[in-house]
């Protein structure tokens, strides 16, 4: 379980170098859990980008993500993590802006339309190996 830890923490680092200074105060965080290659054609269709209900548990590869790439993450306090099957697996960090949302915000969301925000999407195959054991 360590050693998947540490192998997560070092290839989440070569893939992703700049995240310590990307990342902002509030995020969040998709993770695209691979799907088993022994299941169906049908199985796996049928679970794309479903809720995954399965370990590894989504506090703890939230925990692993900030661990690794954060310098200091108490300024973080807020996080919105969501975990999916996917065929390919993947993590995606979408830095959250603006606590308050400003006058432009407001008619937008009024109008239905939405500013861009900043995300790093990262493939990540040591993501993989969590999914047996993740424990901290």
């Amino acid at each position: 379980a360590v050693l998947n830890y540490w192998r997560f923490k070092q290839e989440l680092n070569l893939k992703a170098p700049n995240l310590k200074e990307e990342i902002g105060n509030r995020l969040t965080v998709v993770f695209g859990m691979p799907i088993p290659k022994s299941w169906s054609k049908k199985k796996k269709a049928e679970l794309e980008s479903r809720p995954h209900q399965q370990k590894p548990d989504i506090d703890n590869l939230c925990k692993a993500i900030l661990d690794c790439a954060m310098i200091e993450d108490s300024h973080i306090y807020q996080i919105k993590a969501i975990k999916i099957w996917s065929s390919i697996p993947f993590i995606s960090i979408t830095k959250e802006e603006n606590v308050l949302p400003t006058s432009t915000q407001t008619e937008q969301a009024k109008e239905g339309s939405s500013a861009e925000r900043p995300t790093i999407k990262i493939a990540h195959a040591a993501i993989r190996g969590l999914g047996r054991s993740p424990r901290l």
